[in-house]
């Protein structure tokens, strides 16, 4: 995340202020929104069952560490969940074949995919209070740049915050015909750690489910 606008220096009453609204910005990055939830109305309510869980991910160490978080959560729920990576260890992107033999061969119920369709930048307007602080990302110190922006601010009250937001697909399936029986999109703040991300954006995934009784 980086902040935009720039600051100026003023009071400290300005300065507490300022923290402030950065520790809410900060709080608001590192969080997962669901915007997309599809359940087949037609499908009786039923536990999933022995469950498959496969990630697909630029980066094969940040699919493992996904299927992983999420088979420990829904363990937590009850739910008999394996990864593909413990299925198949070693064997990195196997093909849609070897997975069907897999699936076919472990007797699974169900099938849980997750996977990241997009990387995009998204802008947002964060109001605050007080006069904008100087030593923020792209400060100048240029006065006349410094008076640009602090009449810019003084007239606007926000700041621009730019964040990298990952869209992640989640699919669940019935092994046996195929067919999609739920499905949620959602957008994950790009700010944290990889555990710390991984870990709010499987809980967030969670409750959905859990809304939606399929626990």
């Amino acid at each position: 995340m980086r902040i935009l606008g720039q600051c100026t220096i003023a009071t400290s009453t300005c300065m507490r202020l300022h923290l402030a609204a950065c520790l809410v910005m900060l709080a608001g990055c590192a969080s997962t929104s669901v915007d997309q939830v599809w359940r087949d109305g037609r499908r009786a309510a039923t536990s999933l069952g022995k469950t498959l869980v496969i990630a697909v991910a630029p980066s094969s160490e940040v699919a493992v560490a996904l299927e992983n978080e999420w088979v420990r959560q829904l363990q937590g729920r009850g739910v008999d969940a394996h990864s593909l990576n413990t299925v198949l260890p070693g064997e990195r992107q196997p093909d849609k074949q070897r997975v069907i033999q897999v699936v076919k061969a472990n007797a699974f119920h169900t099938v849980l995919v997750s996977r990241i369709v997009e990387r995009k930048k998204v802008e947002r307007e964060v109001s605050v209070s007080g006069s904008p602080m100087s030593g923020a990302p792209g400060y100048t110190s240029s006065w006349s740049d410094i008076y640009g922006t602090s009449r810019s601010f003084a007239s606007s009250g926000t700041y621009t915050v730019e964040n990298e937001v990952a869209v992640v697909e989640t699919n669940l399936y019935d092994a046996g015909s195929e067919k999609l029986f739920w499905s949620a999109r959602s957008d994950t703040f790009l700010e944290g750690s990889a555990g710390e991300l991984i870990h709010g954006f499987v809980q967030a995934m969670i409750k959905e489910m859990s809304k939606s009784k399929l626990f």
